[in-house]
């Protein structure tokens, strides 16, 4: 959690860090009350170790997406401003 949000504050700019800041602690807040309510349902609905199941299938699906973004879509970015500084 720390980690993170060093991350998240280095990433923004020095005057939009409060917004970011408390942005990033709405989503933590929001995301853990939606989450305990939904995955409470989910698992009085199919069982717990179905719905560990399917949190692990969308925790594969979202490191896929990351990995792809990071890898593939952020070395397009890198050559194209390496392109502009160039011209």
């Amino acid at each position: 959690m720390p980690s993170l949000m060093t991350w998240m504050l280095n990433v923004v700019t020095s005057n939009r860090r409060s917004g970011a800041s408390a942005t990033f602690y709405n989503m933590l807040d929001i995301g853990t009350s939606s989450g305990i309510i939904l995955l409470g349902s989910v698992a009085g609905s199919i069982g717990y170790i179905n719905m560990y199941y399917y949190v692990i299938g969308v925790m594969i699906i979202f490191i896929a997406f990351f990995m792809f973004n990071h890898f593939v879509l952020q070395k397009k970015v890198k050559k194209q401003n390496q392109q502009e500084e160039l011209a």
